[in-house]
């Protein structure tokens, strides 16, 4: 199990290009690419052994391979989020940051069919969020 870190501020407040992860058992860390489009203000989300990052631009990383992918998809061109997460082998990008405000809105993006959706006022509580988590129920 690892615990992956894309991009963020360097200790003199520049944009840090690194993707960096952390190996629980070694208790390691080190830098395993550099993103090509680095921001400090990102959402990622892990879906079947690839990073995908949003903010600004949505970006596919492969950690087997070190592969870069842009997304091209229109409905997540220039758009921030508060928070991401997967279900289901489809990533759900919430609350979309404007300046300093938050919309509830929703976009649900499955990169295997090739399908992004937007769903304005798709959360009952326009608040500012600050991520979103997935539990798998076990019955």
């Amino acid at each position: 199990m690892c615990i992956y870190v894309a991009c963020g501020l360097d200790e003199n407040g520049d944009v840090y290009a690194g993707i960096q992860r952390y190996m629980v058992k070694e208790d390691q860390w080190d830098v395993v690419s550099y993103s090509p489009f680095p921001r400090y203000d990102l959402v990622a989300t892990e879906l079947n052994g690839a990073l995908y990052l949003f903010g600004g631009q949505s970006l596919r990383f492969d950690v087997e391979t070190d592969e870069w992918t842009v997304l091209n998809e229109e409905c997540l061109d220039g758009k921030f989020f508060c928070g991401c997460t997967n279900i289901s082998g489809q990533i759900y990008l919430v609350s979309e940051r404007k300046s300093n405000k938050a919309f509830p809105n929703m976009v649900l993006l499955d990169p295997y069919i090739d399908t992004c959706i937007q769903t304005d006022d798709a959360i009952p509580c326009p608040m500012p969020l600050r991520g979103c988590v997935t539990i798998r129920m076990v019955t």
